[in-house]
């Protein structure tokens, strides 16, 4: 599988599952946050999100297999969420077709519940390479 050595743009992120998103840093300059073996192809190195001027930070910390949601926040700030996806199950939505053993087939009930796991205001984000940490 090819490997870009560049970080994604930002609207990249917006059609990408990250794998695993972790806090290495938070400071007076801003918050970083790792992205590991996101699940996209091409792969990419892993890369940062910095975000500058940061008005609030709640969440959790370490994060595994999150979508990120930014939107406009107000006085210039913006909001990035980092979302979650969980399956609750239900009687009346199929959400999956499953192939047993013996060749006959089922259906799996459930319904798509999003939870924002971790949200980020901030004035901006900036993609970086580790390496230019």
């Amino acid at each position: 599988m090819p490997t870009r050595t560049a970080p994604p743009s930002i609207g990249d992120l917006a059609t990408m599952h990250l794998e695993q998103v972790t806090l290495v840093e938070s400071s007076d300059r801003g918050l970083r946050l790792r992205v590991t073996d996101p699940l996209v192809y091409p792969a990419y190195l892993p890369f940062d999100l910095v975000f500058e001027e940061v008005a609030s930070f709640t969440g959790e910390q370490e994060l595994d297999t999150v979508s990120l949601r930014i939107s406009d926040h107000g006085d210039d700030q913006r909001k990035f969420e980092f979302v979650g996806e969980s399956i609750l199950p239900t009687s009346g939505r199929p959400y999956q077709s499953q192939i047993r053993q013996d060749g006959s087939s089922s259906v799996l009930y459930g319904e798509r519940r999003e939870l924002v796991l971790t949200c980020v205001v901030a004035r901006s984000l900036v993609i970086t390479s580790t390496a230019d940490s």
